[in-house]
């Protein structure tokens, strides 16, 4: 089974994915960057990240140039960056890398699962 490392502040929205993809992933979820890069240094066989950009700590951004930077993660390892607000800028930086996806909240089950099987 392959596995999803959710880093989400709203522990409501973490819950509902964790409750959205339990069955077909194992769920390890974070609440805050900081947490969320320990686990990406910590985690062996990550397969797949769910990534808010306004989370306490170390912003999404921050979290993804400190994956971009110290190659934390491999480019068979799907990082989705779910946000309300995704700046263009950043956006344009990580769009070429195939691994990374952009999802705008509100998101629905299908739009995730879409970008988890790309």
């Amino acid at each position: 089974m392959q596995n999803l490392l959710i880093i989400e502040d709203e522990k409501d929205i973490a819950d509902i994915y964790t409750i959205w993809f339990d069955k077909t992933y194992q769920i390890t979820a974070c609440y805050d960057g900081l947490e969320g890069l320990n686990q990406i240094v910590t985690q062996k066989n990550l397969n797949n990240i769910l990534l808010d950009l306004n989370i306490p700590y170390r912003n999404g951004m921050d979290v993804m140039e400190q994956i971009n930077s110290l190659l934390l993660c491999p480019d068979n390892i799907k990082i989705i960056v779910c946000s309300g607000f995704i700046p263009k800028e950043f956006q344009e930086k990580f769009q070429t890398k195939k691994n990374v996806h952009f999802l705008n909240k509100p998101v629905l089950i299908g739009d995730i699962e879409k970008a988890l099987a790309a």
